[in-house]
């Protein structure tokens, strides 16, 4: 047995423990030194536990113990004061005799330090570790919570919760492989969750050998090993993840998947793969069942390649959620800005790095030419040769204006000194006539401007030898054209001011100009993203990823997260972020998209962990802000939305539009409705077209139609006059709604038509609903039938619910309730709870109406995630909550 615990050892001195466990326990004492004196020690004091937490030295290193977490088979876990950075932190120290081997010493102890370089929302963070005289101590983040063994016993949980909840696990273990790290004894106990619902995986790489009953050497703890553990093999990734596999399959089937109560048992179940059959009555699909069976096969070669394509099909075989347009063309997507500029990574204008890389400040050239398209461009060549290190991180173009707008400078020697925890250098160029450049000491010639941009390249290549990186590559500037690169510079600056129409244009015309322009098409899509454009964005970003071998690893992880975030495939966006975000850390670019992403997967618990984390470091971004404040909304904190939203507004020179927008939201519903009438206002300043919708939707949730109407009307007809009904969308179905909502229903039918069919599936099913609510029945069976055909899970739920829709208009409530639970199956999405609490009340089902209306106002703020603005979606239910609560 393992080592005794806090709880088991007082158990057993207060008689308490059943004979068989009894017997255990001093079987255990008779070959366990350590445990054996902490025993006599406890006895000795009279007080069971005390000695415990005394039974090390008051300190370790820096680190002052003071209390005693839990113990295990490896060492234990103590509370610690770290008085240099004054916090409180876990401190694991290790012990066991396999340290007497000097190579399990090396690699513990190279482990422990890799892990402190993993920075993962779902990896236990690792601050410092270091060798003690017979073990080795790390020092780590303090986690209220309790282990994922504890999480599953704690309540009877629906498969779909317990495999969404170990999709955030693999996430930790795929960044700890990208990290090059194997855990070796991954299992419910090695993981940590605290009171938000955050798994964190813990104990990365301290598995050590252990004595078989054969006298063999093995490595983990049986339940959980894969067959190359039983055998003494090599172990690796593919190991960790038929350890995952597991204890998945544990928690789906509350059964082991090989039989045995030895370790002898167990390794012969494992090594035959003799799986024990699927519970006839679960409720897990078919599908994921199969991505178990491929995880636990006996082969390594025929399990998955990596974490990373198990997570896939794990996701593939759950109801998948569905994304949020109106969020990219806000907030979130803001970030594109730093997408669209090749050196802008993030928008963070002092983004941390690493300790061991060195930035170096790129400013404009100093341009001497009389051509002014060389005033923009030749820094972007240079940083986008530099931006390929993996020692050299370079700021430059628009990413440096941002720099020097945070540090108050505008000197690039002034700025470089502010930055604070980095090395910074100021590189300087220039460009005169005769094309003669020069940057950092060095010079070329070029005897045109197509040559000049390869000679900047040399250049920089140069630069990148001398400052001691010697991992340069013969690869290509992004574009041989100054005009190509001059668009692409402005296009930069458009998506900054949130021209994105502009900025578009100018990207096509780059295009134009160089077809195989591959980040100027990567900007593409995700513009076309923000501007509503799903089929113009999907093409551009799939031409993008045809040539996706041209990029470097860097640009390469984050083009294929973009690119599945805007197919909606989210796990492998996630994923891909993530991979970045673990070989190079602290890129806010990267950090808002992987924050945007997990809100489009509805996966609000991460979003705001991730928010959390890089609202700290980035207090200063305007869309890093606002992404915070949209995850407290998310996940029900309307009082910390409403205060830091607040903040936000007050603190920043200018919020992006939306920021003003989720203010509003969290004010209506906390019930501020005067201190959101005032927000709303302050927008009006900048986006009026924005600011009415958001008053309008207010009016309708108050109740005040004509105040609506009369602020919605003006766009709806602008866009109608400039034939273009699909721009100002948002506002032809407000006036819908409220057409609906007065009595003309031919009216409401006839906007909801004007808007109907774009290709987006939540706005159009929110189309085809008002015109079926309208009356409007033509085509509406024949559009479920096919939403219901097509892929995507979100384009069948949707589907569903439109079933639903014309069942209710048909007046057979049963039907509709059939239709809105089996959209409820397939993507649990606040919409889809609010269609089924419709039909509970059309069907007089009053218990379960009530059950779905509370859910529903509970979750209200997550409800604003839907569309944007939103609230007067809540005007049925909470008229529905009353009306059941008079009966």
């Amino acid at each position: 047995m393992e080592c005794l615990d806090d709880n088991v050892l007082t158990a057993y001195l207060e008689h308490l423990l059943a004979p068989e466990a009894r017997r255990a326990v001093e079987a255990h004492l008779d070959t366990c030194e350590e445990c054996l004196a902490i025993t006599c020690e406890v006895v000795r004091s009279g007080q069971p536990g005390s000695a415990i937490a005394t039974a090390v030295a008051e300190t370790i290193g820096r680190y002052e113990i003071r209390d005693l977490i839990g113990r295990g088979g490896m060492g234990a876990v103590y509370v610690a004061y770290d008085p240099q950075l004054e916090r409180r932190i876990a401190l694991k120290i290790v012990r066991t005799s396999a340290f007497e081997d000097p190579k399990i010493r090396a690699r513990l102890s190279h482990e422990s330090r890799a892990m402190a370089k993993i920075r993962h929302t779902n990896v236990v963070s690792v601050y410092d570790a270091g060798e003690l005289d017979d073990g080795v101590f790390i020092a780590m983040e303090l986690i209220d919570g309790v282990t994922l063994s504890r999480w599953q016993a704690s309540s009877e949980r629906a498969w779909a919760a317990i495999a969404t909840m170990y999709l955030a696990v693999g996430r930790g273990l795929v960044a700890a492989h990208a990290a090059g790290v194997v855990h070796r004894d991954f299992k419910p106990d090695n993981v940590l969750v605290d009171r938000d619902g955050r798994p964190a995986v813990t104990d990365f790489g301290l598995a050590v050998g252990l004595a078989d009953p054969a006298g063999d050497a093995v490595v983990g703890t049986p339940r959980f090993m894969s067959p190359e553990q039983f055998a003494s093999e090599a172990i690796d990734a593919r190991s960790d993840q038929f350890s995952f596999a597991v204890a998945l399959y544990e928690a789906l089937y509350r059964q082991a998947p090989f039989a045995g109560t030895t370790a002898s048992e167990l390794a012969t179940s494992v090594r035959a793969g003799a799986i024990t059959a699927r519970p006839a009555d679960t409720a897990v699909p078919l599908a994921l069942h199969r991505v178990l069976e491929r995880a636990l096969r006996v082969p390594r070669s025929e399990r998955y390649p990596d974490m990373h394509a198990m997570l896939h099909d794990v996701a593939a075989a759950m109801p998948r959620r569905s994304r949020w347009p109106w969020f990219a063309g806000g907030a979130a997507v803001v970030a594109a800005a730093a997408t669209v500029a090749l050196v802008l990574r993030g928008g963070g204008e002092a983004a941390p790095t690493t300790a061991k890389r060195t930035t170096l400040l790129i400013p404009r050239f100093a341009n001497t030419t009389g051509d002014p398209r060389l005033d923009d461009v030749l820094d972007v060549v240079a940083a986008d040769v530099i931006y390929r290190s993996t020692t050299l991180e370079p700021l430059a173009g628009l990413e440096l204006v941002r720099a020097a707008k945070a540090t108050g400078g505008t000197d690039p020697d002034a700025i470089a000194a502010k930055l604070p925890g980095r090395t910074t250098i100021v590189v300087r160029g220039t460009v005169g006539p005769g094309f003669d450049v020069a940057l950092d000491g060095q010079t070329r010639h070029a005897g045109s401007t197509e040559e000049l941009v390869v000679a900047v390249a040399d250049l920089a290549r140069d630069l990148r030898r001398r400052r001691g990186d010697d991992s340069v590559a013969e690869d290509p500037p992004p574009s041989s054209s100054i005009d190509a690169l001059h668009d692409y510079a402005q296009a930069t600056l458009q998506v900054a001011s949130g021209d994105f129409k502009g900025a578009a244009d100018r990207l096509r015309h780059a295009l134009s100009l160089d077809p195989h322009f591959v980040t100027a098409r990567v900007s593409l899509g995700l513009v076309l993203y923000n501007l509503s454009d799903q089929k113009g964005a999907i093409a551009a970003m799939e031409a993008a990823i045809e040539e996706a071998d041209r990029l470097p690893e860097r640009l390469r992880l984050q083009l294929l997260g973009d690119y599945y975030g805007t197919i909606g495939k989210y796990p492998e966006a996630i994923s891909a972020y993530q991979r970045y975000l673990a070989r190079w850390p602290g890129d806010a670019r990267t950090e808002i998209n992987l924050i945007a992403t997990a809100i489009d997967a509805n996966d609000f618990a991460l979003a705001y962990e991730l928010a959390k984390h890089t609202v700290e470091e980035h207090p200063e971004t305007d869309v890093v802000r606002a992404n915070f404040v949209l995850a407290e909304l998310a996940t029900g904190r309307l009082k910390e939305a409403t205060t830091d939203g607040l903040r936000m507004l007050d603190e920043l020179p200018r919020p992006s539009d939306f920021s003003f927008a989720f203010v509003a939201m969290a004010q209506v519903l906390l019930g501020d409705r005067a201190g959101a009438t005032r927000t709303w206002g302050r927008l009006a300043r900048y986006s009026p077209e924005l600011a009415a919708q958001g008053m309008a939707d207010q009016a309708i949730y108050e109740g005040r139609l004509d105040d609506a109407f009369a602020l919605v009307d003006p766009w709806a007809q602008l866009g109608i006059i400039m034939n273009s009904p699909r721009d100002t969308r948002a506002e032809l179905l407000m006036r819908s709604r409220i057409r609906l909502a007065r009595g003309d229903r031919a009216g409401a039918a006839a906007d909801a038509t004007l808007v109907m069919d774009s290709g987006e599936p939540r706005p159009d099913y929110i189309a085809a609903s008002l015109a079926v609510a309208a009356g409007d029945l033509d085509g509406a069976d024949a559009r479920a039938h096919a939403w219901q055909n097509l892929d995507g899970l979100e384009a069948r739920m949707y589907g569903k619910l439109l079933e639903g829709d014309l069942a209710l208009a048909r007046g057979t409530p049963a039907a509709a309730v059939t239709a809105y639970r089996e959209a409820t199956r397939m993507a649990p999405l606040w919409i889809a709870r609010a269609r089924l609490a419709r039909g509970y009340v059309a069907a007089d089902q009053r218990t379960e109406a009530q059950r779905e209306i509370a859910w529903c106002l509970e979750h209200r703020g997550e409800g604003a995630v839907f569309l944007t603005p939103t609230v007067s979606l809540l005007v049925e239910l909470e008229a529905a909550h009353k009306a059941i609560l008079v009966k």
